[in-house]
């Protein structure tokens, strides 16, 4: 099949096309005539409307009340949706394989550290490494720790 020949096919095909759009338009609207009659169409549609309105009200009102109440959640519940609100971003507890809110690790790294020798009296690791570290040097900077962590994470391996 050359050029020319694929040309024609498509040329073709997209008379087809707007042929059965043509089609598919003259449908439509004879059945919207047949619907709502010439005659009678402004009274038709009218009374439609006053049948809706009341849904179409009440399915807004829905959908604000849920948009507002998803907000809400998202921003000041703690207990459902994982929400931030105010304990901000989180990060992986060190040592530990769970989550915790930054904001409290980051203002006092020590205290983190003191609390969690007294609960399981282990040694403390490198955060997000399998190594130990002087305590002082994490505990002086660790916001700064991290920053570095994430920009080089191969190159400070023990």
């Amino acid at each position: 099949m050359g050029l020319e020949e694929a040309m024609q096919f498509v040329v073709e095909k997209l008379k087809e096309a707007l042929l059965a759009v043509e089609n598919f338009g003259g449908e439509a609207l004879a059945w919207f005539d047949g619907v709502f009659p010439p005659g009678t169409r402004a009274d038709t549609v009218s009374h439609w409307f006053r049948v809706a309105l009341p849904w179409i009200i009440a399915a807004v009102a829905l959908t604000v009340l849920f948009c507002f109440c998803r907000c809400f959640c998202r921003c000041f519940c703690r207990c459902c949706c994982g929400g931030g609100g105010r304990r901000g971003r989180m990060m992986k507890a060190p040592g530990r394989n769970y989550t915790m809110p930054r904001n409290d690790f980051e203002s006092n790294p020590k205290g983190y550290f003191q609390r969690r020798q007294r609960e399981e009296g282990e040694d403390d690791e490198d955060p997000g490494r399998n190594c130990t570290m002087p305590r002082n040097d994490f505990e002086i900077n660790p916001e700064g720790y991290f920053r570095n962590l994430r920009a080089s994470p191969g190159d400070h391996l023990c």
